[in-house]
């Protein structure tokens, strides 16, 4: 329990048009994969699935630039006290 009350604190750097970049082309291969499978479906279905798809995207290509060809996007430091 008291290695939770220890003061810490969080340090966020983003690239912004690195981050703008990645952004970009995910939102473009979103639209492709929601056009693709598209056909017969509702609008609300649509919509989940590009915000789901966009996510998962987003997310997959801010790790993926990170640990596979080691550029920080989005680099994020926890510093705890050493008491």
């Amino acid at each position: 329990m008291e290695s939770w009350m220890k003061p810490v604190a969080v340090v966020t750097t983003v690239q912004p048009y690195l981050l703008l970049w990645v952004v970009g082309i995910t939102f473009f291969v979103t639209v492709t994969l929601v056009a693709v499978i598209s056909k017969g479906r509702s609008w609300r279905e649509l919509v989940v699935i590009f915000f789901s798809a966009f996510f998962i995207l987003t997310i997959t290509s801010l790790v993926s630039t990170r640990y596979a060809i080691d550029v920080h996007v989005v680099d994020i430091e926890v510093i705890g006290s050493s008491d």
